[in-house]
């Protein structure tokens, strides 16, 4: 719609603009016991339903919603004006809170009587006697039903069946209570027709039961109560949205991204944002409390052209030059220890010139800590309480600690990755031992030319159809495996067109091994060591989803341990880091450095939650002789050292205590808190998988003014996908 004169919606158009903004209270915050009081509120309107005299109009702001009531006998002019009121438009209304009313009449009941022990146990009985319904808990607890007084809800609406989870509020002892179907989320009304009871005779008869439709809302906190409005402001109009301001409604990411504005408004977008706030909160306490300092470090900084791309800002003083933004705090942070900060933390911001994926982003926050005179258990120890307080604070979600340890190596060997979701079985098993001498050629000259052969079981998976594995098969060579054999285990032994080509025993030992059973189906993939863990560690996972063996009510935390220092590049014949080049070495493995460095172990560690990881650290290098050797084996040059790290060098000769760190990633943790799949869903404004912004449209084109200041020239046309 147009944007029309204001004064055609402005309730008080004398005090145009001015209205009275300061509320009483939020959308979601009134309850029963507000009966009676007066309120003022602001907010969206969610719907508006117009029932002739009297027009309902449910009310948003970030806390939830209220039903807000203008009715011409209460004030006749901002019923009126609540005529023009559409989805999406701004209020501010003040009235007074009310129990909602009872709704349509549907049965009566003569000659009912009520029955006390006490205030908690109760009945209502019929004139023979027997109980209509009863309770001897307190308000809102289960409540009996009798077979006669169900079937009177049940001639009332035929195609409707009262269920079994019924609720019981006493609105007035003995007078009025509220029933509730949770299950079928309907409420009724249930009242006595008498004023008094408490003084009448135990078997006074002749009170008049009657039913009405329930008009609470039990789906919100505020469904109780309603707002009778007394006066009116309309603070905006608005346009139609592209899409409704409603959870699980389908719409295009593209569409939800252009207009995040609306998108943001949805409750679920408004509870994850609430809390991410009270993640970053609880973080925050619980390091001071433990000694921290916040402390903020450089966003424009030096590249170090190592591990991802760096994101890069042209000097307009220097020209040719270049400031990179940090990828992670890592160098500064530890400068800060060398400074004799002992405990920092910030809540940083980082970037890094890298493809988007679901669970990453070109710019993302993490809780950067470091820590001096520390090592790898006391860093474990800060963290794990760290965990617990986030996950509790923030998402009322109960962890257990200490977490588990699992060696670098084993957790490849079992699950094929170093970030495992132990939240359900099928480990990757090794049977290449039993498997060298069988007649299966696949496996032999994997074998043979120093591969593996794994496999793992999938419970139920004999089910499975030729049309079903062949799609697996295309599945595992996206992880480069060149096939995927399988055996179905059943009753009467084993099933697959490579059956005869073991001898007697061998797929009897795959089946113990595995632990399969039948019904179930063993995959084997067989390759070199690193295919097969990416192979079969993914379709684990992959499979998990697909047949729902995952528990998602459950967190598991898993530190990943004993990492190697140093990764060998075939391609270029050298070393690289494993991690980073300021990860320190295990006391036990040091002295490798000069003879053997593929065999030296690091002190990083991991923390993996369902699949995720979500914290990465180590102890750091605090000795130049040793950085100095990790630098040689790395083939980097004395000039390129002091080029790119000489100010961090020199620093480390002037005393260096020993330090540790680690970086939990907070988009990770709200991601797995919400229980969500892609990353995008925990940022307010996220990058779209293609690194665009559709609400801004960044990257844009910059003038060839601003590119003459840089002294840029660029020589590709725009991209017209990025404008």
């Amino acid at each position: 719609m147009s944007q029309e004169p204001y004064s055609k919606f402005s309730a008080h158009p004398g005090n145009l603009g001015h209205p009275s903004l300061k509320r009483t209270h939020y959308c979601g915050a009134l309850r029963l016991t507000d009966a009676g009081a007066s309120a003022q509120l602001n907010g969206w309107v969610q719907r508006r339903r117009d029932h002739g005299g009297v027009i309902f109009v449910d009310l948003r702001d970030r806390t939830g919603m209220t039903q807000i009531v203008f009715d011409a006998q209460i004030d006749a002019t901002a019923h009126e004006r609540a005529s023009a009121v559409r989805s999406e438009f701004v209020l501010n209304v003040s009235g007074t809170v009310r129990e909602r009313e009872p709704g349509e009449h549907l049965f009566q009941l003569e000659e009912a009587r009520y029955e006390s022990t006490n205030l908690l146990a109760w009945s209502v009985r019929s004139s023979d006697g027997e109980v209509l319904f009863q309770s001897d808990t307190r308000e809102e607890e289960d409540v009996t039903l009798s077979a006669e007084f169900r079937a009177r809800f049940a001639e009332v609406d035929k195609k409707y069946t009262l269920s079994d989870e019924l609720k019981v509020a006493v609105r007035e002892p003995g007078m009025r209570w509220l029933l509730t179907d949770v299950e079928n989320n309907r409420t009724y009304e249930i009242h006595l027709a008498a004023s008094r009871l408490e003084t009448a005779p135990a078997d006074e008869k002749g009170l008049v039961l009657n039913v009405y439709q329930g008009t609470v809302n039990p789906e919100l906190t505020t469904g109780e109560i309603e707002l009778a409005v007394d006066s009116l402001n309309i603070l905006n109009p608005a346009k139609t949205p592209p899409f409704p301001v409603e959870d699980d409604v389908e719409v295009a990411e593209d569409i939800r991204m252009q207009y995040r504005f609306i998108d943001l408004r949805r409750p679920t977008m408004q509870q994850t944002l609430a809390m991410r706030h009270k993640a970053a909160l609880a973080a925050r306490n619980y390091m001071n409390e433990n000694g921290f300092l916040e402390i903020e470090t450089p966003i424009l900084m030096n590249s170090t052209p190592e591990g991802a791309r760096d994101v890069l800002v042209p000097s307009r003083h220097y020209p040719g030059r270049f400031y990179a933004l940090p990828q992670s705090p890592q160098q500064f942070k530890q400068i800060l220890m060398m400074s004799g900060v002992d405990r920092y933390f910030q809540i940083a911001r980082c970037f890094r010139d890298e493809d988007t994926r679901s669970d990453r982003q070109l710019e993302f926050t993490q809780l950067d800590i470091e820590m001096s005179f520390a090592g790898v258990d006391d860093v474990l120890e800060v963290t794990e309480g760290l965990m617990k307080r986030i996950f509790e604070e923030a998402g009322s979600i109960p962890i257990e600690i200490p977490f588990q340890r699992l060696p670098y190596h084993e957790s490849m060997a079992r699950f094929g990755t170093d970030k495992p979701d132990t939240r359900f079985g099928m480990e990757l098993t090794e049977l290449g031992d039993i498997m060298a001498d069988s007649d299966f050629q696949v496996f032999t000259r994997a074998l043979a030319s120093g591969g593996q052969v794994k496999a793992i079981a999938v419970p139920g998976g004999a089910d499975f159809s030729r049309k079903d594995i062949d799609e697996l098969t295309k599945f595992v060579g996206i992880y480069r495996a060149k096939g995927l054999a399988w055996v179905k285990v059943t009753t009467d032994g084993f099933s697959s067109g490579i059956v005869k080509f073991f001898k007697p025993g061998q797929l009897e030992t795959a089946q113990a091994r595995t632990g399969a059973q039948p019904g179930d189906i063993m995959f084997f993939v067989a390759d070199r060591a690193n295919v097969v863990a990416d192979a079969l560690g993914n379709l684990r996972t992959h499979l998990a989803r697909k047949l729902n063996l995952i528990d998602e009510t459950r967190y598991n935390f898993l530190w990943i341990v004993d990492y190697p220092l140093f990764e060998w590049n075939a391609e270029e014949h050298r070393y690289e880091p494993f991690h980073h080049l300021f990860t320190g070495a295990t006391d036990e493995t040091v002295g490798l450095l000069d003879t053997d460095p593929g065999k030296v172990q690091s002190q990083h560690y991991d923390l993996v939650c369902n699949g995720y990881e979500i914290c990465s650290g180590s102890v750091r290098i605090h000795r130049w002789d040793i950085q100095q050797k990790v630098f040689d084996v790395l083939q980097i040059s004395p000039e390129d050292v002091k080029s790119r790290f000489g100010y961090f060098i020199d620093a480390l000769e002037y005393g260096t205590p020993p330090h540790a760190g680690i970086a939990p990633g907070l988009d990770r943790i709200v991601m797995l808190m919400r229980n969500e799949e892609n990353i995008r869903e925990v940022i307010a404004f996220p990058k779209s998988q293609q690194g665009l912004c559709p609400l801004t449209h960044a990257p844009s084109v910059v003038t060839e003014e601003q590119l003459a200041e840089l002294s840029i020239h660029v020589d590709a046309p725009a991209s017209a996908d990025a404008s």
